[in-house]
């Protein structure tokens, strides 16, 4: 068989050995070009964090330093309260009640006329009731009933088709 150490072995060996050789020394030099580059990375981000920590540690104090400043302008701005008296009284509500007026319409707007009551129509006679007839004489003419009178102006009474309980039409 095949002894290693014999020359022809080592001679055909040497050529895969110096690939071998030449591999692993392009790989360290990649290796340590990049370890130089990440080292240069971590001067920079270290550098770029240590001025982000220092620009967010002055606004943190801004912020603080406005807030205490707010929170003083507050201070000065508040007065204490008055303290009112509080009557509280069971007494008689009959008595209460001879003291209380009527409400007072909210301000801006007319004051709410009261409801007039209505006139009373003047009565009429009765209709005659119909009487049997058996033909239409010339002497027993009945004159036509009587339209009913206008609407008044103004607000009604409520009738039963009201539905808003308003007393006042809609559809007109």
């Amino acid at each position: 068989m095949f002894d290693e150490t014999s020359p022809e072995t080592r001679q055909a060996l040497a050529l895969y050995e110096d690939a071998i050789a030449q591999y692993d020394a392009r790989t360290a030099a990649i290796g340590e070009e990049f370890a130089r580059e990440l080292a240069v990375a971590d001067k920079a981000a270290a550098q770029r964090d240590k001025e982000q920590s220092e620009q967010l540690a002055e606004i943190l104090a801004n912020e603080k330093a406005e807030q205490q400043q707010q929170a003083a302008q507050q201070q000065n701005q508040w007065t204490a309260p008055r303290e009112k008296e509080t009557t509280i009284s069971f007494g008689e509500f009959d008595d209460e009640q001879k003291s209380w007026s009527t409400p007072t319409p909210p301000m801006g707007l007319p004051p709410i006329p009261p409801i007039p009551e209505p006139i009373p129509e003047p009565l009429r006679p009765a209709a005659p009731e119909p009487m049997m007839t058996f033909g239409q004489l010339e002497d027993d003419e009945t004159p036509p009933p009587a339209p009913p009178p206008p609407p008044k102006p103004g607000r009604r009474r409520l009738q039963e088709d009201d539905e808003d309980m308003s007393g006042q039409t809609w559809m007109s």
